[in-house]
């Protein structure tokens, strides 16, 4: 099986999924950040205000293409507005949740906050669209055996990194096979490399090479599992598997690197760092050698703000161009203003429970609970509508949701039922 992609195509530079749902259309608004986390109970919304400040011709791109990269003469703007000087073009926004930026280390599996970062400066074979379908971005095409066990990646011509050193199947090979290193110490690598045929191996020390990874030439890879992954090309949108610039670390080291990335050209996504000053704010430009559509944007300046009604005032004050993760009580007093956004999350809350031990390791007790719990009067009254009830964990839009399914829905009397049918006497219920 061969499947291929245009270079061409125009969508959202280098999004990170955690944005993509984002994106409905060319002329879609800016809508809110989707974090990809699994609770369940409810499932929460998050409000956000879209640039009010810039003019039109920025406002247009920077609504397309969310925080990262406008398509540059794309075509799909009809803004008749005056133009705006090429210098003038910085978008500054909290990065709202955080003190700091984590470990910029794609190895270390970043946090959905840092990942917004990770996202714009890496990319790899493979990216997610809107709709979370597997489209090609540094790999053209691929080619899938019979037998569902063997991927080979046909890389696109004239790939680099930021500096312009060449990005070849041999660059995979060893982002991948340091990944597994023991002394790198990724907590994600083992799991999503695991069906990758000598992982194991590496990852415990026994091997240095990764035997499942080849590059048969410069710009093909192959990859042969262990056993059919129907899910592989999924996995290969998480950052672990965008390619590092091996000088970059040889120079500074596996675990220092990260400390270095400002100025360094350690990705190949459409911005690198500029400037990262730690607990305050990191500045990031557009890559010249980025192999897509360039950002019209110079500049990005994401600031870290850990509190959201901090970051709600600051943008009040005009200090952002737009603000997200605004919190349920904030959103009540802001979800009439002019600007204001508000989409469900690919986030669903859980209540577990401990079936190992009584009163829940009885079947009939947490059903009881399950149908104990009023969720449209959470939504309501304690949530203030900022949520949507929640019948499954897989939120829609994800793959795997199942849109018909009815959940259990509140009913007091069958879940008393239920709690006696286990416990007659309600009061010897264990604590």
């Amino acid at each position: 099986m061969r499947v291929e992609g245009s270079q061409n195509q125009i969508e959202p530079i280098g999004l990170p999924l955690s944005l993509k749902k984002l994106y409905n259309n060319r002329h879609a608004s800016f809508s809110s950040l989707k974090v990809l986390k699994a609770r369940q109970l409810v499932r929460y919304h998050t409000g956000y205000f879209h640039l009010r400040r810039l003019p039109a011709t920025l406002l247009f791109l920077c609504v397309l293409l969310v925080i990262l990269a406008a398509c540059g003469g794309g075509g799909s703007t009809n803004s008749t507005s005056t133009n705006v000087p090429a210098a003038k073009q910085v978008l500054r926004f909290p990065n709202v949740g955080i003190q700091d930026s984590a470990s910029l280390d794609p190895a270390q599996g970043p946090d959905a906050n840092t990942a917004q970062i990770v996202s714009m400066i890496y990319n790899g074979l493979v990216k997610s669209d809107v709709n979370l379908n597997v489209v090609p971005d540094q790999a053209s095409s691929w080619d899938i055996s019979s037998d569902n066990k063997v991927y080979t990646f046909h890389l696109r011509p004239g790939l680099t990194f930021s500096d312009g050193t060449p990005i070849t199947a041999q660059t995979y090979m060893y982002t991948w096979t340091r990944a597994l290193l023991p002394e790198v110490k990724s907590g994600i690598a083992s799991f999503f490399e695991a069906n990758i045929v000598g992982a194991n191996d590496v990852n415990s020390g026994k091997a240095k090479a990764l035997s499942g990874v080849k590059a048969l030439d410069n710009q093909t890879l192959q990859v042969t599992l262990t056993q059919p992954t129907p899910y592989f090309l999924e996995e290969l949108t998480n950052s672990l598997f965008f390619p590092l610039n091996r000088q970059i670390i040889e120079k500074y080291g596996q675990t220092d690197w990260p400390n270095h990335v400002a100025s360094n050209a350690v990705g190949s996504g459409p911005f690198m760092v500029k400037e990262w000053n730690h607990k305050v704010e990191i500045i990031l430009v557009p890559n010249p050698h980025y192999y897509g559509v360039k950002t019209k944007l110079t500049e990005v300046d994401m600031l870290f703000v850990s509190d959201p009604s901090t970051a709600l005032k600051a943008y009040e004050a005009k200090q952002y161009d737009f603000v997200w993760n605004i919190t349920p009580q904030d959103q009540q007093s802001v979800k009439n203003t002019a600007g204001f956004i508000r989409k469900s999350l690919l986030q669903s809350d859980l209540l577990f429970f401990n079936n190992k031990m009584p009163p829940f390791n009885k079947a009939a007790v947490r059903q009881a609970f399950a149908y104990a719990i009023n969720k449209p009067l959470l939504v309501h009254a304690v949530f203030k509508d900022a949520v949507v009830a929640a019948p499954t964990i897989i939120p829609p839009g994800m793959p795997g949701y199942q849109p018909n399914y009815p959940g259990l829905p509140y009913d007091k009397v069958r879940a008393k039922t239920l709690l006696q049918s286990v416990y007659p006497d309600v009061s010897k219920v264990p604590s």
